[in-house]
């Protein structure tokens, strides 16, 4: 019996699980190897939530196919029989990391586009981590078979860049959303309602925080619905590219994206928990919040979905962010540099901030050709009023771009 990844001798015929396994190792630790994901930061056959019951499903489906060699996947076999991790697969190819969108590649529509993209072990490896991130809080729970009488709802994949204010790609993302369209209201869900910060009050509050003096926080949390627990039940068919569970239906335990009400869920949850940290609902914008010390008012708040704003003293921060952090897992991004689209640089000792798209202004330029575009001078006589019927028609998209600047 040949070990791991090696390949049989003379006359020996290759043992099917052992074939799968070489195959798996020799991707790099990250890709999908006959519908099986793998990804070389794996803890013994499923990953970091290998312990939860969403875990234990993966790990009993993949233990099926790899039997007894399963200890060893995701991980590199030497001569001595010990173990060592792979490469990480950001590091085996030239990264896109840094560079702007257009540069690179259009963002994937489709697990199919995943598979032919050039950046295809970067897309693997979000998707990896969005499944890992679902495992730990337990979204889903497998069902043995749909109840007589209800449909499950169709998902997908959704793929995007994560940019910086300089609209450079700093991420990969993935998101397993679900097709909330088929959703049927009274079983499915009840209110879909949810408050959003106006542009009026994040302005607001960064004006406010200029005149006093304050730095911006930026934090962000987490695969932040999956928070929030579902009191409906709702049945999801899980969409292709999730491995040995495509096509298979589960149990929604905690709010999705794509479900109507998940943002409301969310907000129910992330509300609550700045109340019992001692701050204020604004009665005007429901995700505006201030805490109150003395009379005085030592914080602004603002949650934008999974992106939280928060303007005050490093203290009152330091004291906010671990008690958010032990109830959601909830990253500091640091200074609040890049926010719902605009870029924020703030001079807090000369009380002045700019905010900016400059990075948005250079892609719809280069997105409706008008870097390419030469321009032409009208006299102050020139008819620029409404097209005569009788004139052709502009083929550009004409609406579609008024819609960008709105």
């Amino acid at each position: 019996m040949q070990g791991a990844g090696e390949m049989p001798g003379p006359g020996e015929t290759p043992d099917p699980e052992e074939a799968l396994l070489a195959t798996i190792l020799e991707t790099g630790g990250t890709g999908i190897v006959e519908g099986y994901i793998c990804n070389s930061r794996c803890e013994g056959a499923v990953g970091r939530g290998a312990d939860t019951p969403y875990g234990d499903m993966y790990r009993r489906e993949m233990q099926e196919v790899l039997g007894p060699e399963q200890q060893a996947f995701g991980a590199d076999v030497d001569a001595s029989g010990s173990s060592q991790p792979l490469p990480d697969p950001q590091l085996s190819m030239t990264s896109p990391i840094g560079q702007k969108p257009s540069d690179v590649e259009a963002v994937p529509m489709t697990y199919k586009d995943v598979m032919c993209s050039k950046c295809k072990v970067f897309w693997e490896a979000a998707m990896k981590k969005e499944i890992d991130g679902h495992d730990k809080t337990g979204t889903f729970t497998k069902v043995k078979e749909l109840p007589e009488g209800r449909k499950a709802i169709g998902s997908k994949w959704v793929f995007s860049w994560k940019t910086n204010e300089k609209g450079l790609i700093v991420d990969f993302k993935a998101r397993m959303v679900a097709r909330g369209f088929s959703q049927i209201h009274g079983i499915d869900f009840h209110h879909s309602f949810s408050a959003c910060p106006s542009a009026a009050s994040i302005k607001t509050v960064i004006a406010v925080a200029t005149e006093k003096g304050k730095n911006l926080a930026h934090w962000d949390v987490k695969q932040a619905y999956t928070h929030a627990k579902l009191k409906e039940e709702i049945y999801l068919r899980f969409p292709e590219g999730c491995g040995c569970m495509s096509g298979k239906v589960v149990k929604v335990e905690r709010a999705l994206y794509g479900l109507k009400h998940s943002d409301r869920e969310w907000g129910f949850e992330a509300v609550d928990a700045l109340i019992e940290n001692g701050c204020e609902q604004c009665r005007v914008d429901p995700r505006v919040f201030r805490k109150v010390v003395d009379g005085e008012v030592v914080g602004l708040i603002v949650i934008y979905v999974d992106d939280i704003v928060v303007a005050a003293d490093e203290g009152e921060r330091e004291e906010l962010f671990p008690s958010l952090n032990k109830k959601f897992q909830v990253t500091n991004l640091g200074e609040c540099t890049w926010y719902d689209g605009c870029a924020i640089a703030m001079d807090v000792e000369n009380g002045i901030t700019q905010l900016s798209q400059t990075a948005y202004i250079e892609s719809m330029l280069k997105r409706f050709d008008v870097t390419t575009t030469a321009f032409t001078l009208a006299a102050t006589d020139a008819d620029l009023g409404p097209k005569r019927d009788d004139e052709p028609a502009v083929d550009k998209p004409v609406r579609e771009a008024i819609g960008c600047l709105m």
